[in-house]
């Protein structure tokens, strides 16, 4: 059976989430083979995705979320406004650096420590 030929738009989306994926997987520092082993998908399939020429199935998508321990929508760069107090107390956190996000760190630990005893 013969496969029906990608429309422009869906080429395009096709390389989008491709150049994703493989940002993603680059930027958690692991190669194709760690993710092939991570994720249970075979090294030559992520190869595939990663140049366009494997469209991405749910399952697929599924599987390196879970392996690069991010979410779908963070996986194909989607962002999702959290208007939540969790939401807004995570993206100040983002926005500090390492010594505030330590002292962030501490300070919710010790108020931790001070209702748990």
């Amino acid at each position: 059976m013969a496969r029906a030929k990608l429309t422009v738009e869906e080429r395009e989306e096709t390389f989008k989430i491709a150049n994703r994926i493989k940002d993603v997987r680059q930027q958690k520092g692991l190669s194709q083979e760690e993710t092939s082993q991570l994720s249970g998908i075979d090294q030559t399939t992520i190869s595939c995705i990663e140049t366009g020429t494997l469209r991405v199935t749910l399952k697929t998508f599924i599987a390196l979320a879970d392996a690069f321990n991010c979410s779908v929508d963070a996986l194909i760069g989607r962002e999702i406004e959290d208007d939540s107090l969790r939401g807004r107390v995570l993206t100040a956190l983002g926005q500090m650096d390492s010594s505030g996000q330590a002292f962030m760190v501490l300070l919710a630990e010790t108020y931790v420590m001070q209702k748990v005893g």
